[in-house]
């Protein structure tokens, strides 16, 4: 897969921001708490259709 110079220049720069941090512990926290929210609706719902055992956060 090519991938031009100019377009590896432009990620490097975005994800080397001080903010991309910042953005990836955002995003993180969210999608922790969307997680939390699927697997308590499953548990409530969907008891007998569902494992118990659920991925962590990382």
């Amino acid at each position: 897969m090519y991938v031009s110079g100019l377009l590896q220049a432009a990620a490097l720069d975005v994800v080397t921001q001080p903010g991309w941090q910042t953005h990836l512990r955002s995003l993180r926290h969210q999608l922790e708490s969307r997680r939390d929210l699927l697997v308590t609706s499953l548990r409530q719902h969907a008891r007998r259709r569902t494992s118990s055992r659920f991925p962590r956060a990382a």
